[in-house]
């Protein structure tokens, strides 16, 4: 799997790819060639604060991650290999877990 973001990565840069359909077009077009010439087995969006300004997103981020996706997906849809996964990794509110046991 090839990843990108991460824990420690600013949501800034993905926020800037997100936000424009022809930054998403680079991006996915890239993403693909990359697929291909190392024989990965599919893309992971680790993601965790998109919409956090503090992070360097934006409040539009939400739409704009949805399109991003889909726009992956369907280009993955047109490839050879039909097995090309698309995760995401994504926070849970401390709302949704706040009794969390382990």
């Amino acid at each position: 799997m090839l990843s990108v973001g991460g824990w420690s990565t600013q949501s800034g840069y993905i926020s800037a790819i997100a936000s424009e359909k022809r930054s998403r077009q680079t991006f996915v077009k890239s993403v693909i060639e990359t697929l291909r010439a190392y024989d990965f087995d599919g893309l992971d969006i680790f993601w965790l604060f998109p919409g956090s300004a503090e992070w360097g997103g934006r409040k539009e981020d939400k739409e704009n991650y949805v399109s991003l996706v889909k726009e992956i997906r369907e280009a993955m849809s047109r490839e050879d290999r039909q097995d090309l996964l698309l995760t995401v990794g994504v926070r849970s509110p401390q709302s949704l877990h706040p009794r969390q046991r382990v």
